[in-house]
C-alpha cells in the first residue's frame, strides 16, 4: 500500500500562497505565508534527499519521460535534493525485474518507485488470457518487492501502439498491428483499477498519447510519434511526463506576484518568494523579487510535444505558473524588463488580469531553467542512459549462460560459458559503478544551477511612437 502523502518542510512554507494581508511599499520585505497548507489529497509530495526509482523496459531506457520528470523536479523542488535513478531495461517485462531488483532497485534505497511494463508482457499479438496473468501476477510481486524496502508505488498504464507506421511501410504484422493497442488498453485499465483498490498512486499515459495521435491526425494523416509502432519519440515521452506530472505530483505554481494600488499607495503580496524594494516613480513600477523554485523548461526537441499538452489532456495544464498581476495602473500599454532585459509588453488591462510568465522564453528564470534542463540532458546522455546500456549487456550474457544451463552442455563447455561470463561481469560491473558516480556528481552540478535568483523587475509605460 502507498505511504500517504510526504510534506516537506520547505512545501509548508514555499510552495503555498499568501492570505496574509498585504503591506505598504515603503514597508514591503518579505510577505508572510501560512503554514497550514495541505496538498491534495493523494498526491506525492517528496521530502529533502529522497530517490526516485524509474522501473520499466525499454520505453524507460530511453531516459526521455524520466528526465523530464526530473526537470520539472529539479526547478520546482530545488531545495529537495532528489535523487533519480533510471531501471529500465531493453526487452524487461515485469517479472524480468526481479533478478536485477537488489542490485538496480534495492540498492538505492528508493521513497518512491515508478512501474511502467506491458509492452512486452502481452507478447504483441491478440488478446491471451495467460499472459495478462501473468502481467497480473509479476505487478502484485512488484508491488509487493516495492512495499518491503518502504517505498511508495506509482502504476503507469502501458503507453499506445501505433500501427501506422508498418502500414506506411507495407510491413503489416498480424494480428499483432490490428489488436495489440486495445490490449495494452485493456491492460491500462487494469492498472488503473488495481491501483484504486490498493490505494497507490497511478498515472494514465495511455490517454494522453491516444488523444493526442487521434488529434493531429484530424489534419495530418500520417502523423505519429512512435515512428517504430512501440517507441516514443520526445514529443511522446513530453506528455508521458506531464501525464505523470499531472496524475500523482502536488505540482504548486512557480510563483506568484500581485502588486495593487489602493488608494495612493502600492502594495504587494507574492506567494512561494520574497519581494522586497517596491518603488514607484510616475507610472513605473519597480521591485526585486526571489522565487522559491523556476519553471518548468525542457530541451528544444520537444517544442512539439509541449504544444500537444492542450489536446493530449483536452484541457490546458497548469504545470509552469509563474504569474504576474498589476492592478490600479493608468490605462495604457506598459513594458516589463527583468534583470534590464525587455521581456514584453501588455495592456494595464492584460496586467491586470495576470499574465503567465513561466513558458516566455525571454526571462531569465526561463533561461535558467533551460540551461537546468540542458545540463540534465548531458547527464542522462553520459550517466543513465550508458548505464542502461550495460544493464542491457548483462541480461544478454545472463540469458546465454541460462541457455547453456538449460541445454545440458557437457562440463567443460558449460565452464566455458560461465568463465565467460564472468570475465564479462567484471569491467561491467565497475562500469555500472562508474556510470551511477557519473550521474550522482552531475546532479550536484544540476542543483547550484537550480537554485532561484533575485530578479529586479521594471514596469514601465510605453511611450508614443516605442515598439
Amino acid at each position: 500500500m502507498m505511504k500517504s502523502a510526504r510534506i516537506l518542510p520547505f512545501a509548508l512554507i514555499a510552495l503555498c500562497f499568501a492570505s496574509a494581508s498585504a503591506l505598504p511599499a515603503e514597508r514591503l520585505a518579505t510577505i508572510p505565508l501560512p503554514t497550514n497548507f495541505t496538498p491534495p489529497a493523494g498526491k506525492l509530495v517528496f521530502q529533502d534527499g529522497d530517490t526516485v526509482v524509474f522501473l520499466g523496459d525499454s520505453i524507460t531506457s530511453q531516459c526521455l519521460y524520466t528526465q523530464y520528470f526530473e526537470d520539472f523536479c529539479y526547478t520546482r523542488f530545488p531545495k529537495a535534493h532528489l535523487h533519480f535513478h533510471n531501471a529500465g531495461t531493453i526487452g524487461d517485462r515485469a517479472g524480468d525485474t526481479l533478478a536485477r531488483w537488489d542490485a538496480d532497485v534495492a540498492v538505492f534505497k528508493p521513497q518512491c518507485v515508478s512501474v511502467l511494463f506491458g509492452m512486452n508482457d502481452g507478447n504483441f499479438t491478440d488478446w491471451q488470457e495467460p499472459a495478462f496473468e501473468i502481467f497480473q501476477k509479476d505487478i502484485s510481486t512488484l508491488l509487493e518487492r516495492i512495499a518491503a524496502v518502504g517505498a511508495a508505488p506509482v502504476l503507469l498504464t502501458p503507453t499506445m501502439f501505433d500501427s501506422l507506421p508498418n502500414r506506411l511501410n507495407d510491413r503489416m504484422q498480424e494480428p499483432r498491428d490490428k489488436a495489440y493497442n486495445e490490449v495494452l488498453k485493456t491492460y491500462g485499465a487494469w492498472i488503473k483499477e488495481e491501483s484504486k483498490r490498493r490505494k497507490s498512486a497511478a498515472a494514465d499515459v495511455f490517454a494522453p498519447l491516444d488523444a493526442a495521435t487521434a488529434d493531429r491526425r484530424r489534419t495530418e494523416a500520417d502523423w505519429t510519434m512512435i515512428p517504430d509502432t512501440m517507441h516514443p519519440n520526445p514529443t511522446g515521452h513530453v506528455l508521458i511526463a506531464a501525464a505523470v506530472i499531472n496524475d500523482i505530483v502536488f505540482c504548486p505554481p512557480v510563483s506568484e506576484i500581485l502588486i495593487a494600488k489602493k488608494g495612493d499607495q502600492w502594495m504587494g503580496t507574492v506567494g512561494n518568494g520574497e519581494l522586497s524594494e517596491l518603488t514607484t516613480a510616475g507610472s513605473a513600477i519597480a521591485f526585486t523579487f526571489t522565487a522559491q523554485s523556476l519553471p518548468w523548461v525542457l530541451p528544444p526537441e520537444t517544442d512539439e510535444g509541449r504544444k500537444l499538452i492542450a489536446s493530449a489532456f483536452k484541457k490546458p495544464l497548469q504545470l509552469s505558473s509563474e504569474k504576474l498581476a498589476v492592478r490600479g495602473l493608468a490605462p495604457g500599454k506598459y513594458e516589463l524588463k527583468i534583470d534590464r532585459e525587455s521581456v514584453g509588453q501588455w495592456t494595464d488591462a492584460e496586467l491586470a488580469a495576470g499574465i503567465n510568465l513561466g513558458e516566455n522564453p525571454k526571462t531569465p528564470q526561463y533561461q535558467q531553467a533551460l540551461k537546468v534542463a540542458l545540463l540534465n540532458k548531458d547527464r542522462n546522455a553520459k550517466g543513465e542512459h550508458p548505464l542502461r546500456i550495460e544493464w542491457a549487456r548483462l541480461k544478454a550474457e545472463r540469458h546465454v549462460l541460462k541457455a547453456a544451463e538449460d541445454a545440458n552442455e557437457s562440463p567443460a563447455r558449460l565452464e566455458q560459458a560461465r568463465k565467460s561470463f564472468e570475465r564479462f561481469l567484471e569491467p561491467n560491473q565497475k562500469a555500472i559503478t562508474e556510470y551511477v558516480a557519473t550521474s550522482r556528481q552531475q546532479e550536484e552540478e544540476i542543483y547550484k544551477a537550480s537554485v532561484p535568483l533575485p530578479r529586479k523587475y521594471e514596469l514601465s509605460p510605453v511611450l508614443s511612437g516605442d515598439k
